[in-house]
């Protein structure tokens, strides 16, 4: 149909598809290229997200083994001062032994139970 022709209507409709569709078509692909960028995004954020976490579970995990022989150390160290107060005390009490016995060599009988009963010596 001839421009000439057409009533008012349909000449705006025409100028409206000659200049406004295109425009929407533009901004309608800008959108779809838009939400493509955002799930490409999305695929990159996950997969950088994925390494991340793995790094920190490796972060995590050497922490942990760090921790772990530290706690070892302190462990090691707690026993080796129970050992030596234990062998401290066994010391002392053989020395003691030692020492009473050879006090006992020479007490007599009264003394050793005034001792036993009073923690020392009876008097005469």
């Amino acid at each position: 149909m001839a421009w000439s022709t057409k009533s008012r209507n349909e000449r705006i409709e025409d100028i409206g598809k000659y200049f406004f569709d295109p425009k929407i078509l533009v901004v309608e692909n800008l959108i779809k290229q838009t939400k493509n960028n955002i799930e490409r995004c999305k695929a990159k954020i996950e997969y950088w997200q994925e390494i991340r976490n793995l790094e920190q579970i490796m972060v995590t995990k050497a922490k942990i083994k760090e921790i772990k022989e530290k706690i070892k150390e302190v462990q090691r160290k707690i026993a080796n001062v129970k050992a030596k107060k234990r062998y401290k005390n066994k010391k002392l009490k053989r020395l003691l032994e030692n020492e009473w016995q050879q006090k006992e060599a020479y007490l007599t009988d009264e003394e050793v139970l005034c001792y036993i009963r009073y923690g020392k010596k009876g008097q005469k």
